[in-house]
């Protein structure tokens, strides 16, 4: 398994890489993912076209998540008793939120569940994720649309267990949006 991307990674990555990347020859998905500071599995989620990830094709333009350019100054950070740290970051392309929680059962599959209710019976599935092997989650992903202004909670669903877990509530506040109103 791949580690994260370093911070001097990141740092480096909106002067070589920008809001995209176009492939040149011997380039790998891995390799663009390492250069640019991001991973594959986020390379493959921005550029849906991409039905081989292990065949990409020189001169394609790959469009880079989240990065460094779009991001706006907002952020906010909250921890529960539950032991879920959610951080909320506005960029142009919407709201990315950053979970990080701990002492889950290792290599375990959890669900990430969001809503507007605190109640996590109400909460739709955000995404799957799977806990690494010391039981620890860390994981980003962008929130849906439904979820881009007011209070959204996040629970984890620890299937076999029976336990969910559910964060303070993230404030967000709508979006200031780069298209223009039609």
């Amino acid at each position: 398994m791949a580690a994260a991307p370093s911070a001097e990674a990141a740092s480096q990555r909106s002067e070589e890489c920008g809001q995209s990347v176009k492939v040149a020859p011997g380039d790998t998905l891995s390799s663009l993912a390492r250069r640019c500071g991001t991973t594959v599995s986020d390379l493959l989620r921005e550029n849906p076209s991409i039905r081989n990830p292990n065949l990409v094709e020189v001169g394609t333009t790959l469009a880079l998540p989240n990065s460094g350019d779009d991001e706006a100054t907002t952020k906010t950070a909250s921890k529960t008793g539950d032991g879920i740290v959610a951080s909320l970051t506005e960029t142009d392309r919407g709201h990315r939120v950053a979970i990080e929680v701990s002492d889950l059962p290792p290599r375990m599959r959890v669900w990430i569940k969001g809503g507007k209710s605190r109640s996590p019976k109400h909460h739709l599935i955000l995404r799957g994720a799977r806990v690494n092997g010391r039981g620890e989650l860390r994981t980003t992903f962008r929130l849906p649309e439904w979820a881009e202004k007011g209070s959204v909670y996040l629970s984890l669903s620890i299937p076999r267990t029976g336990k969910t877990l559910v964060s303070a509530p993230l404030e967000v506040s709508p979006r200031r949006s780069a298209k223009k109103a039609k």
